[in-house]
This record gives structure tokens, C-alpha cells and sequence, in this order.
């Protein structure tokens, strides 16, 4: 996968298997509202993206995060995709240089979790 992703269902189903177990993932396809056919999919998927990376493999916590987004999905976003950004109060006010280094750095884990295989550890 490329540092220019374009984030969909396929990635999204494979994101679900490798984080949860198996018995698990019809609940978490309800959860993040899988069978929802949004008219912007790319949208939908990275919303989805977005919860499963923050739940980290966790059902309560992926309950607690979808609720969040259904309160405004952009938080939800700027957690998962942009943690440093997002946690740093000034960052703002930081220099131009500093700012791109903190963007890239969040890019680039966001692009690793994306990229990660690991099989569930769960039973």
C-alpha cells in the first residue's frame, strides 16, 4: 500500500478480521455500520478505519467510539489518523517546518497500522 491510500470495504473487512476474533465479527460489523451503503464510501470506510484502529481489537471500545462518531465522525478521525497533531495544544502555533514534521509522522503511523497484518491474539 502506498503513502496515497484510498480507504474501502475490502480493507475495512480485513482490518476486522485481523483485530478481532472471529465470533466477534458480525458484532463489530453491526457496530460500525458495515451493511450501511453510504452513498460516499470512501467516506464511510475511513470512519470505519477510524474506529477500529482506536477500539484496538476492544468491542466496548469500538461501542464507545462509534457512539462518538455519531456524534461528529471528525473526532474520531483526528484521533486515529492525526494523534501527535491532535495532542498537541499549539499546534498552531508551531512553526511551519515543525508542523509538516508532526503531519508526517502521524501520516506515516496511520499508513503503518493500515499496512500491519498481524493475526488476532484474542481467542
Amino acid at each position: 500500500m502506498s503513502d496515497d491510500f484510498t480507504p474501502s470495504q475490502e480493507l475495512v473487512r480485513s482490518k476486522v478480521q485481523q483485530l478481532f476474533p472471529a465470533p466477534q465479527w458480525a458484532t463489530v460489523f453491526r457496530i460500525i455500520g458495515f451493511a450501511d451503503q453510504s452513498p460516499d464510501a470512501i467516506g464511510q470506510a475511513r470512519v470505519q478505519l477510524a474506529l477500529l484502529k482506536l477500539s484496538a481489537g476492544d468491542v466496548d471500545q469500538l461501542s464507545y467510539f462509534a457512539t462518538v462518531a455519531k456524534l461528529d465522525f471528525r473526532d474520531v478521525l483526528a484521533w486515529a489518523e492525526y494523534p501527535n497533531a491532535f495532542h498537541q495544544l499549539d499546534f498552531l502555533d508551531l512553526d511551519e517546518t515543525t508542523r509538516q514534521q508532526v503531519a508526517q509522522k502521524d501520516r506515516q503511523q496511520y499508513i503503518a497500522w493500515l499496512q500491519a497484518a498481524d493475526p488476532p491474539e484474542k481467542s
